[in-house]
């Protein structure tokens, strides 16, 4: 006999999560704050065997399909990566990116105003404009000052 214990809910607990995967210490979750792993830890206390707790997914603010119409560039204004891939692959180069640089700032994605109009749902990202995840400038030295960047 067994009993499957169905659960998930642990990026918050970036200790447990970062057993795992070291890198995701640096990992930023929009998640509930309930998302503890408390279920997990109580079941393994138990003697259950968790399985598939290194499969996780990451969340991007933006459509990881509209990353290829701008750039993403590092804490130093460097750009690092191709743009191009599944949430999965782009989430990893990020992170490891960042541990490479030891840092926690989280690099920036920009968009010239083609980019931004190409993307799949320009309302959508005029939203986050709207609601503050998004900003405008009209020129590189207003980002850069903005993001302290050289």
């Amino acid at each position: 006999m067994a009993v499957v214990f169905a659960t998930g809910g642990f990026s918050r607990d970036v200790e447990y999560r970062s057993i795992e995967n070291p890198r995701l210490k640096r990992a930023y979750t929009p998640s509930n704050l309930g998302q503890t792993a408390g279920a997990l830890k109580t079941m393994a206390k138990a003697g259950a065997n968790p399985v598939q707790v290194s499969l996780s997914r990451f969340s991007f603010g933006i459509p990881t399909e509209d990353l290829i119409y701008g750039i993403i560039v590092d804490k130093n204004a460097q750009r690092f990566m191709n743009e191009d891939g599944d949430r999965q692959v782009l989430s990893n180069k990020i992170l490891a990116h960042m541990d490479n640089l030891e840092t926690d700032i989280y690099p920036i994605v920009i968009f010239d105003s083609n980019g931004f109009s190409n993307s799949h749902d320009p309302r959508r990202m005029q939203s986050f404009i709207s609601s503050g995840k998004m900003f405008r400038f009209e020129n590189l030295e207003e980002l850069s000052n903005f993001f302290d960047l050289d």
